[in-house]
């Protein structure tokens, strides 16, 4: 069976569609009991963090909950929600090609000296 971390999805909508199916049949009654992790949104002068699928900006009670930055660890099924509806809006750029930066790069680039 596939941990859909793995490479098994090939794009990104179809890992968040599958990261919210789990978690819905987790939370179901009867399902595991399991720590909500929100995906880090804004973060205050004091250091705390709010959650993407809060209305207004506000610290996330972390006796009960978390945060988290990478998208593999949200388990909130509204920050997954959000998440799959912005990955779905943005379509995914093919990578540029790397630029040349420095003298040296420049040189490389063009095939001058070792």
């Amino acid at each position: 069976m596939a941990s859909g971390f793995d490479g098994a999805y090939p794009n990104k909508v179809e890992q968040l569609n599958y990261l919210a199916d789990r978690i819905e049949a987790a939370l179901k009654p009867g399902g595991a009991a399991m720590r909500l992790y929100h995906k880090a949104s804004e973060v205050n002068g004091k250091g705390q963090v709010s959650a993407l699928c809060y209305d207004t900006p506000c610290p996330i009670n972390l006796k009960r909950e978390s945060w988290a930055l990478v998208d593999k660890s949200v388990t909130c099924p509204d920050c997954l929600r959000l998440m799959r509806a912005k990955a779905e809006a943005t379509p995914e750029q093919p990578s540029s090609k790397p630029r040349a930066t420095g003298k040296m790069d420049k040189r490389a680039a063009k095939g001058e000296g070792t």
